[in-house]
């Protein structure tokens, strides 16, 4: 198994995060190697993570000549591993998927394409980048769609229903679990969090696409200073999602609001559980994404949810009034209404959370490897026996 990643550790972004966990949970059922593309050049090129075979290919954004250099060092490394892997799992789309897809299909090999974000890399999204884009799903031997709304946009966009695969986003129920009230106390203080009221942790790297502003401004409305509302993300990175100027205006609207002092700004967290073991509820109003896995972490950690309606989306991780409080899009007050409601009712806080928790157990990280597994081996079973080295 072959797979290829636009970052990988310590380099964050939530799908190299996502894979990672994958990584880990099938290691030792399969012989799998990590290809990734790194903003960071004073990473090692070859590197074991916990023993997971990693090659770095450097990549400088906005530069040609990085880019043609670029395309070479991937294109030499899928030839290195020819005889080693019988399966390329792309996480994602971006360019490169179409080099490494174009040089799978010359070399016999199959191609698994995981979609990220609907209006993104989904297949109707990718008819819209060009040709070349459209084609990698396409040419793909299955796509792998982790929500209701990702595999009705394959299939709108004309795939096959037998190559398009339906796989969860999985978590780590041991890593994220609800945490006792001793265990909350100890994560505020480690934190320099409040050590009383209400808390509310928002989870992901600063960009408009997130929300946190719309978020901001609903805490306001619904809340205000009775709690805490505390970001948990990069605010600036080499990954060219995170928009540092959007981290500012988020900085600078909670001042504007008379907020600042009530506003928790964490960056970047490595244990990102122990956030969510700090809080009593998670805020979320994203307004792209394919499975988020912040939401899937804080319901795992046992923790109620305000969250805006993504269609087959969100509201297939939640259900409204049992699970979680959802708010329509771009219903600023419903959603300040959601964060009231739990910020003033600890006892909805406790049944919702303890439904999340129960919902997220259908989605573990053991379920997702096992599909995962199941699905690599099936295609590598199809593959003649000279293409796989010992």
């Amino acid at each position: 198994m072959l797979l290829v990643t636009g970052a990988w550790y310590p380099e964050a972004a939530g799908g190299s995060l996502q894979a990672r966990a994958l990584a880990r949970a099938c290691r030792g059922q399969l012989p799998l190697h990590v290809l990734t593309t790194s903003r960071r050049p004073e990473l090692p090129v070859f590197a074991e993570d916990d023993g997971l075979s990693v090659q770095r290919v450097a990549l400088e954004p906005g530069s040609r000549t990085s880019l043609a250099r670029a395309s070479l060092r991937l294109g030499a490394a899928l030839w290195r591993l020819r005889h080693e892997v019988a399966v390329v799992h792309l996480v994602g789309y971006s360019r490169k998927a179409v080099l490494l897809t174009v040089l799978a299909r010359e070399l016999g090999l199959r191609v698994v394409l995981r979609l990220s974000s609907a209006g993104a890399d989904d297949p109707v999204a990718l008819r819209a980048r060009g040709r070349a884009a459209a084609w990698v799903a396409h040419a793909a031997d299955a796509v792998v769609a982790p929500s209701p709304a990702l595999q009705a946009l394959a299939l709108q966009a004309g795939l096959a229903p037998g190559r398009v695969r339906r796989i969860d986003n999985g978590v780590d129920l041991e890593r994220f679990r609800p945490a006792d009230p001793a265990e909350r106390a100890a994560a505020r203080a480690q934190l320099g969090l409040p050590a009383g009221g209400p808390l509310a942790v928002c989870a992901g790297h600063f960009a408009a696409d997130k929300g946190q502003l719309a978020l901001l401004e609903a805490w306001a409305r619904g809340v205000g200073r009775t709690g805490v509302l505390a970001f948990v993300g990069a605010e600036a990175s080499t990954n060219p999602e995170v928009d540092a100027g959007y981290a500012v205006a988020v900085r600078e609207a909670a001042a504007r609001l008379g907020l600042a002092d009530r506003v928790a700004f964490l960056g970047h967290r490595e244990e990102v559980a122990e956030c969510y073991r700090a809080a009593d509820l998670f805020a979320f109003a994203s307004r792209r994404e394919g499975q988020p896995n912040a939401l899937l972490e804080a319901m795992a950690s046992g923790l109620p949810s305000a969250v805006v309606r993504l269609p087959g989306i969100t509201d297939d991780l939640l259900a409204d009034g049992h699970s979680g409080l959802l708010a329509e899009p771009g219903d600023l007050d419903g959603l300040a209404q959601a964060l009231s409601r739990l910020t003033h009712d600890p006892e909805l806080r406790s049944q919702l959370g303890a439904a999340a928790r129960t919902a997220a157990g259908e989605r573990s990280l053991a379920k997702n490897a096992a599909a995962h597994l199941a699905l690599w081996r099936e295609l590598g079973a199809a593959l003649s026996s000279s293409h796989i080295g010992t």
